[in-house]
């Protein structure tokens, strides 16, 4: 039941998070153009779209219901890791004034 009641709290912790770093994103960015055009933006867009592929991926295992435990860390391990990678890269960087 706890599990159950943490996880819609944990969507809209998710949602926050997704929607707060799309800003503060832009606040970087500060155009489209450079959300292409700069390794900065290129880097944050590779982090979108691992994040966005994670969720989707985290969303057919939900529908399933039928998965292995170990499958299903080995997916949440890689991700993490790959999140974590892109967001070192951007730590290093500077942004695209």
């Amino acid at each position: 039941m706890l599990l159950w009641r943490f996880g819609h709290l944990s969507v809209a912790a998710v949602a926050e998070l997704f929607i707060s770093g799309i800003f503060l994103l832009w606040l970087h960015i500060g155009s489209m153009v450079h959300l292409f055009t700069t390794l900065y933006g290129m880097i944050a867009l590779a982090k979108i779209c691992l994040v966005l592929l994670i969720l989707s991926i985290i969303a057919v295992f939900i529908q399933a219901k039928k998965y292995s435990k170990r499958v299903w860390w080995m997916i949440e391990a890689s991700a993490l890791l790959g999140v974590l990678i892109l967001a070192g890269f951007l730590i290093s960087l500077s942004p695209a004034y």
